[in-house]
């Protein structure tokens, strides 16, 4: 991952970009939601998947989750939550991507972002780029 952030755009009806988040790390979780907001993107954060559960994802233009969750799975919660295939799923992880990846398993509009060895503007820019598509 690499680049600078693109600015971010908005559709025809200048809706607000807004992202369900879901985090355990307090550190991690301030950090993103403050650059994210920062450049236009209304952040919602839950810190478990039990948090997670009480939005509805039809509010949201994106989900970016951890995988790995104190109560459960980041990604299946997403899955779960999405309302359909086009809603983009960006999942961080820290764990060696092969790891939480099935091999051959490919998920319609998942992106996966190891968190370890990227910079939080690297990490920004990559989540930008996933949620204009």
């Amino acid at each position: 991952i690499s680049g600078t952030a693109p600015s971010l755009w908005y559709d025809t009806h200048m809706n607000e970009t807004s992202v369900l988040f879901i985090e355990d790390d307090p550190l991690l979780a301030s950090t993103l939601s403050e650059r994210l907001s920062q450049n236009g993107i209304t952040v919602t954060h839950a810190k478990t998947v039990a948090e997670a559960v009480a939005h509805t994802a039809s509010a949201f233009s994106a989900i970016i989750t951890d995988i790995t969750l104190p109560d459960g799975n980041g990604l299946t919660t997403a899955l779960t939550l999405r309302t359909g295939e086009d809603v983009p799923i960006v999942a961080l992880t820290n764990n060696d991507i092969d790891s939480v990846v099935p091999t051959g398993e490919s998920l319609p509009n998942v992106t996966y972002i190891l968190k370890a060895g990227h910079s939080m503007a690297d990490i920004v820019a990559a989540i930008e780029v996933v949620i204009q598509k």
